[in-house]
């Protein structure tokens, strides 16, 4: 189906346009996630399966 779509048009501005959507979206979100310093976001989040739900103590 995409095939015959494909082969049909004219121009590969579609295509290339959501290409590009998909690319700069990845790219932001591995910026987001490797490039930016948020270990105090992470580190929270990290500690939430030791943390003892009565105390918020961390268990050993």
């Amino acid at each position: 189906m995409y095939k015959q779509f494909f082969a049909n048009m004219d121009s590969i501005a579609l295509p290339m346009f959501a290409f590009g959507l998909f690319f700069a979206a990845f790219a932001l979100m591995l910026l987001r996630t490797f490039a930016w310093k948020r270990k105090g976001d992470f580190d929270p989040m990290a500690q939430l399966p030791l943390v003892n739900d009565e105390t918020r103590e961390v268990k050993p």
